[in-house]
């Protein structure tokens, strides 16, 4: 089993914990499986995602999307 000890992580000073972090996080993001998405439709998500986080008080809550399309719904599917 591999282990903190067992990889001498545990030695390592709180900075050089900070950056084994990122430094395995960015070769997470690198190697993660294929999504099947093509690199227009990454691009368009990291945009998305990027502008989210500029803007985090902008756009509409998950809640009223949903309340939103269930009103749509029941406008045309009336029972």
């Amino acid at each position: 089993m591999v282990t903190l000890q067992s990889l001498g992580i545990d030695l390592l000073s709180h900075d050089e914990l900070i950056a084994l972090s990122e430094a395995l996080e960015q070769h997470i993001l690198h190697t993660r499986p294929d999504t099947g998405l093509s690199p227009e439709h990454l691009a368009d998500l990291q945009r998305r995602l990027d502008d989210d986080d500029a803007n985090p008080d902008e756009g509409i809550p998950w809640e009223e999307v949903k309340r939103r399309g269930r009103d749509i719904i029941e406008a045309q599917c009336p029972q």
